[in-house]
């Protein structure tokens, strides 16, 4: 979503062709990891632990499936997305 959006809206401004190329090449790189039924039921006891609503549960449901693999930390350049769950730490992307 993010690499096919417009620069001027936040994103990376990619044509689909691009974007489904960068994702190819990452696949090499990455273990994806199942949103499960475990998942879904750590994500709604985050939603009503945190009252979440809207756009915070995406994050919530990014969370749930690291929580339930065993995942503590993640990277990421929006740090204050995360801030509210206690149970990870999140990195700086942009760590010197």
């Amino acid at each position: 979503m993010v690499a096919t959006r417009p620069k001027a809206a936040n994103g990376l401004g990619l044509s689909t062709d691009a974007a489904l190329a960068n994702i190819h090449e990452f696949s090499y790189q990455m273990v994806l990891l199942e949103e499960t039924e475990q998942v879904q039921r750590r994500l709604s006891s985050l939603v009503k632990t945190y009252q979440l609503r809207g756009k915070p549960i995406h994050d919530a449901n990014i969370v749930a499936t690291m929580l339930t693999h065993g995942i503590s930390f993640c990277i990421s350049d929006d740090q204050d997305d995360y801030e509210v769950f206690s149970e990870i730490t999140v990195l700086d992307s942009m760590l010197k």
